[in-house]
């Protein structure tokens, strides 16, 4: 320790004034003082704290600055402007903590009274420290890691934890024990890695030395990722609603506008503050007029707070279309106009809706068959644009035609029982745009497979006589052994064959038609026809014909075996019947 003293020559400074005044008062005495006098000593050193002691005499004021040494020293009038105001007249103690080890520091003090002042200094050095000491930095963040230093001293050992923000903090006990150690003494550099994006993490170290501690801790947050944003318009678009893709990644904010196309231009900043909140994926976009062009912005503010927009999305709305679906429970069936035609009709009973679809196949085919039948003209393959249409209530007078569509047919022969199961489903459109829906399952009364009778040459039109027509024998201008009977089908088809036998047989024709064979040779084969009117009007003739006859009391049993011919087609004729003959 030193003790420097500064001591002031003492200036007296005596003054007599003579004040001559119209009442000759006497002149008052000469004042005496005593130059201000400040001494200051080092009480105390350690590594952290110095103290001192200053001394201060005949002062009216006492101030000091301190600091280190490095920094020079400061102006007189400063110290007395700036500095720290002590009590004058009197010995202070000034103590000074938390100094940095083995560093000079000064004290600069300065007193003053009416005769001036005066200044003095005193500099000391802390002591060399023996404590543990550390010191935590972090640098280079980005989203994932971080340069980690740690500087440490006077330890022997040095461990860290680097937790997430919201874990308690951990104990010094569970420090040591869980940290990852680092070489003490110096300064290491970790780099920290496989960090989150945008997090704040908390770094807590522990410095142990022989007879101390030092704790420290360091928070930081790692870099917020760019936020990315694409949006898209759907595939779903109607008349009210459209449908948007949305994908973002690392946002805190996501919003959608959507306006009618040139209206007004849009901001980012607008859309987040008036816009709707929205997700990543399909967005659905409702309450929109039809037939209208739209715009969709779309909007975003990044964890990091970047704001982002995308691509503006434009699209126009579709017309109100109004659907016509035929309920599951229809009643189908077909009329069959020609070898390659069949009408056929749907008849919705809840709904009240009806569908006529006029078919077209192949030359050939026993039944609608299988495919995907497109609306058009009168070729196989086609549904008849004419003659297919649409009747929404069963009181309407008039029906309303298709501009486009298609139906698929699946048609599933069952060859035992002879019937065609059917799976019709598909869109006819309006020319409107509006459009009937149809998904048929069953069978449809009309189509069948060809019947299989025993007896019937292959591929021979079977003749089923109608029940409740009962075959007539005509009687008027006939000959005398003649036998001229009609029969009649379902589908109000007529057979009609003209037999000439000998009178003499048949009681001159009078008696019932005689069990026998008869031949081409005995029939009049102008007179011997067969004429359809489903699928179309023909009349087929016979190029031969047998009739085999049985009879027993009114009953007959009539098979007919024939070849019958149209034009250039020919093809086999086959009946068998039985029951009474009216005659007329």
């Amino acid at each position: 320790m030193r003790t420097v003293k500064l001591y002031a020559n003492l200036l007296m400074l005596l003054a007599a004034a003579m004040l001559v005044g119209c009442n000759d008062e006497p002149i008052p005495p000469v004042q005496n003082d005593k130059q201000a006098e400040v001494s200051a000593e080092v009480v105390s050193i350690s590594d952290t704290t110095l103290e001192f002691s200053v001394t201060s005499t005949s002062a009216t004021e006492l101030r000091y600055i301190f600091a280190e040494s490095s920094e020079g020293a400061p102006a007189k009038e400063s110290i007395l402007s700036e500095g720290t105001t002590v009590e004058a007249n009197a010995t202070v103690s000034l103590k000074f903590e938390k100094l940095a080890p083995k560093t000079k520091y000064t004290l600069h003090v300065a007193a003053q009274n009416a005769l001036g002042s005066v200044y003095t200094y005193q500099e000391a050095e802390t002591e060399e420290s023996t404590k543990a000491t550390l010191k935590l930095e972090v640098s280079d963040i980005t989203e994932s890691s971080a340069n980690l230093t740690i500087t440490s001293s006077n330890a022997n050992e040095v461990k860290y934890l680097v937790v997430g923000e919201g874990v308690e903090r951990p104990s010094n006990d569970e420090i040591s024990a869980n940290g990852e150690a680092v070489e003490p003494n110096t300064e290491v550099k970790v780099t920290l890695t496989d960090l989150e994006a945008g997090t704040r993490y908390n770094i807590y170290a522990l410095a142990l030395g022989n007879n101390s501690r030092a704790e420290s801790l360091f928070s930081f947050s790692t870099l917020a990722p760019e936020p990315q944003l694409e949006a898209s318009l759907g595939e779903d678009i109607g008349y009210d609603y459209a449908t948007i893709n949305v994908t973002a990644e690392n946002v805190a904010e996501l919003k959608y506008v959507c306006i009618k196309a040139g209206s007004r231009d849009v901001t980012a900043d607008q859309v987040l503050k008036n816009g709707t909140d929205t997700e990543s994926g399909e967005v659905k976009i409702e309450g929109l007029d039809e037939q209208t062009a739209y715009e969709v912005y779309v909007a975003a503010k990044g964890i990091n707070e970047d704001v982002i927009m995308a691509e503006v999305i434009t699209f126009t709305t579709t017309k109100n279309t109004i659907v016509y679906t035929l309920h599951e429970n229809i009643i189908a069936s077909a009329y069959k106009y020609s070898e390659t035609n069949y009408y056929l009709t749907f008849i919705d009973e809840v709904n009240g809706y009806t569908l006529y679809a006029d078919f077209y196949v192949e030359d050939g085919a026993e039944y609608l068959t299988s495919g995907e039948y497109q609306l058009g003209g009168f070729t196989a393959g086609e549904i008849s644009m004419a003659y297919t249409s649409f009747k929404l209530h069963p009181t309407d007078i008039t029906t309303v035609t298709f501009g486009s569509g298609s139906l698929n047919v699946v048609a599933t022969p069952n060859e035992d029982t002879r019937e065609v199961y059917y799976e019709i489903a598909g869109e006819l459109v309006f020319s409107d745009g509006n459009y009937v829906v149809l998904d048929f399952a069953g069978l449809v009364d009309g189509i069948a497979l060809p019947k299989i009778v025993e007896g019937a040459p292959d591929g021979a039109h079977i003749f089923e006589v109608k029940e409740s027509i009962q075959p007539t024998r005509y009687t008027g201008n006939v000959v005398p052994g003649e036998y001229y009977i009609k029969f009649t089908d379902n589908d109000g088809g007529e057979f009609r064959f003209d037999l000439l036998l000998d009178p003499a047989v048949c009681e001159n024709g009078d008696a019932l038609l005689p069990t026998g064979t008869y031949t081409t040779e005995q029939f009049n084969l102008s007179y011997t026809d067969f004429v359809t009117y489903r699928p179309s009007y023909k009349t087929w003739t016979f190029t031969d014909i047998k009739v085999d006859v049985t009879t027993e009391d009114t009953n007959h049993t009539i098979i007919v075996n024939a070849t019958m011919v149209n034009g250039g087609e020919t093809k086999p004729f086959y009946m068998n019947w039985s029951g009474e003959i009216k005659v007329q």
